[in-house]
């Protein structure tokens, strides 16, 4: 059902989370600066946003399915 794939989805997405924290930032402020860290943090987030931004992807709401990003083979036709 919707309610277990979402909660799969929302456990994924704080496992990231708290690996990305505690297995990534910490060492680095152990090993670096602050700066350097926050640095890091932003550039990845802007790698992310950048790559939602341009990769071709779907969406499903209301059972529908549209697109988002780059073009897509749909749009070619």
């Amino acid at each position: 059902t919707h309610r277990v794939y979402d909660a799969a989805l929302g456990l994924a997405a704080g496992l990231m989370v708290a690996a990305s924290v505690f297995g990534l930032v910490i060492p680095g402020m152990e090993e670096g600066t602050l700066r350097a860290v926050m640095a890091g943090v932003l550039l990845g987030g802007g790698a992310l946003l950048g790559g939602n931004y341009l990769i071709p992807h779907l969406h499903a709401e209301y059972r529908e399915w549209f697109a988002e990003g780059g073009a897509t083979a749909d749009d070619a036709a």
